[in-house]
């Protein structure tokens, strides 16, 4: 229980350790973030897919294909890639992700199940620091 306390800890921030002041100007310092920033929406903005272990099993492309569209159907998507860039600064960064049900119309019949799918609706981030 102690270890999940400190997971996120500002005693454990190599830069809060050496000078909270220096930690807390560079994050304002215009030319770094910059650079973050750059990094950050050149990334979010990338094509993307879920690739199947076995891509001649037919059943584990469909799954792969289907769970890409489920994914994709997330309000917010790209923002939600840059803002878990943000790991890249603090070292820590997470979400927290809302789940609802929606209809997604008929599977490919390799994939089994409802209509109904229990889909990403909405996150929230979560600051390493």
């Amino acid at each position: 229980m102690s270890s999940a306390w400190r997971a996120y800890s500002w005693r454990w921030d190599e830069a809060y350790k050496t000078s909270r002041e220096d930690a807390l100007g560079m994050r304002r310092d215009a030319f770094l973030m910059g650079i973050l920033q750059e990094r950050k929406l050149a990334s979010s903005q990338l094509s993307w897919h879920l690739e199947p272990e076995n891509t001649r099993d037919l059943r584990q492309k469909a799954t792969a294909n289907y769970l890409t569209k489920i994914i994709e159907r997330m309000r917010g998507l790209p923002k939600f890639f840059y803002n878990l860039q943000d790991a890249v600064w603090y070292g820590r960064y997470g979400a927290h992700i809302g789940y609802a049900w929606h209809d997604m119309g008929a599977r490919p019949k390799e994939v089994r199940g409802p209509r109904k799918a229990l889909v990403p609706h909405r996150y929230f981030p979560i600051n390493g620091d």
